[in-house]
C-alpha cells in the first residue's frame, strides 16, 4: 500500500509496512466487532528552501490500534463505538537544513531540529441511519 505524503511544494512516497484488520460476527444478532492495526514505514520529505538550500525531514510513526463494536437497530440505524490510537502512538520528526550541495553530500547539516508528537486514545460514538 502506497500513500502520498505532501506538504507545500514537495512530496515523497512512503510505504505502509502492513495493515491488518479483522471483523467478527458474534452470536448476537446484528452486532459486529473488529480490530484494525496499521504500521506505516518511514517517510522522507525534501523541500527546496532556496536555489541551493535543501530541507530534509524524516518522519516515523508508531503503530495504531483501533477496536470497534457496532449494533444495527431496526434495520435502518447503526450505532458504533470506536476506540482509536489505543497504543498511544508517537510521531517522530527530524528536520535537517543543508545550505550547499557539499553539505548535503557529506551529511553535515547547518541545523537539525527534532520533534516528538504524542496523542491520547480517542473514543468515538457514531449514530447513523438511512431515510
Amino acid at each position: 500500500m502506497y500513500r502520498l505524503v505532501s506538504s507545500g511544494c514537495a512530496a515523497s512516497w512512503c510505504l505502509a509496512k502492513f495493515v491488518f484488520s479483522g471483523r467478527c460476527l458474534p452470536a448476537a444478532p446484528e452486532t459486529t466487532w473488529g480490530a484494525s492495526y496499521q504500521k506505516q514505514g518511514p517517510a522522507q520529505e525534501w523541500q527546496n528552501v532556496s536555489a541551493e538550500a535543501k530541507e530534509v525531514t524524516d518522519v516515523e510513526f508508531d503503530g495504531n490500534l483501533e477496536l470497534f463494536i457496532e449494533k444495527t437497530i431496526a434495520d435502518r440505524f447503526v450505532i458504533r463505538l470506536a476506540a482509536q490510537n489505543l497504543l498511544d502512538a508517537e510521531k517522530v520528526e527530524t528536520q535537517r537544513v543543508y545550505e550547499s550541495v557539499e553539505q548535503l553530500q557529506t551529511g553535515t547539516p547547518v541545523t537539525t531540529v527534532g520533534q516528538v508528537e504524542e496523542s491520547d486514545p480517542a473514543y468515538i460514538l457514531t449514530f447513523r441511519g438511512t431515510f
